[in-house]
């Protein structure tokens, strides 16, 4: 019994020398973890950037740009210079709306007197067509004082179509289609502005044309803008 006890101890002694002897060797298969990287987006002081043509606009920004009005009634022949309106054009962009304006002149090189101003006011809402472009519908109002011929006339434009035909960064070139109405208009009659339309009677008839017979015409605008952010 004696030697019995004796091996059965020594074995059990054995038993823990060994199960400390294991636990004070290093663990070979425990690799630490990196700490988690942080999101490059977040704390890079350079972000990286998505290509500009699929970078997200902003919801409000201001558009300005030079504008090129062709009006009249025939769209080709000579004399295209005399048919030309030159000026500014300047939009809110509100989300998917503009409210715009506009201020055109055709001048004349020999005297005032032959030169043209219009200015207006409208809206737009624009759409975007996924592969092809940036649409746009508007409707609108302007004010047009034609001193080559006397009078002035006010226009209601009940329809407006617009597209971006060329967009580089934030430069764009936007072709616009539209026709308009004449509304209301009067000769001119003030010395100061006009002096030679006092109570012009060929100035009157063409007056009655443009209000009655032909009050109806159609317009071509190209406006090159910058996007202001």
């Amino acid at each position: 019994m004696t030697v019995r006890r004796g091996l059965c101890l020594g074995a059990a002694a054995s038993v823990f020398a060994a199960a400390g002897w294991a636990r004070a060797q290093p663990d070979d298969s425990f690799v630490p973890r990196a700490p988690p990287q942080a999101d490059a987006c977040e704390t890079s002081p350079e972000r990286p950037l998505l290509p500009e043509h699929l970078a997200r606009l902003p919801k409000n920004y201001f558009v300005v740009g030079a504008a090129l009005e062709r009006f009249g009634e025939n769209f080709a022949g000579k004399s295209q210079a005399d048919n030309l309106l030159y000026g500014v054009a300047a939009m809110w962009r509100i989300k998917s709306f503009g409210p715009h304006i506009l201020i055109m002149t055709k001048p004349s090189t020999d005297n005032y007197q032959n030169s043209r101003f219009l200015a207006g006011a409208g809206l737009r809402g624009m759409f975007n067509v996924p592969g092809l472009t940036e649409f746009s519908y508007g409707v609108g109002t302007h004010i047009e004082a034609r001193l080559e011929d006397h009078y002035w006339l006010a226009f209601a434009t009940p329809a407006e179509l617009g597209a971006t035909i060329w967009r580089r960064g934030s430069w764009n070139i936007d072709l616009f289609l539209g026709v308009r109405r004449a509304m209301a208009g009067q000769l001119i009659n003030h010395f100061l502005i006009d002096p030679n339309g006092i109570d012009n009677e060929n100035a009157q008839d063409e007056l009655y044309r443009a209000r009655h017979e032909d009050a109806w015409k159609g317009f071509i605008r190209l406006v090159f803008s910058r996007r202001i952010d």
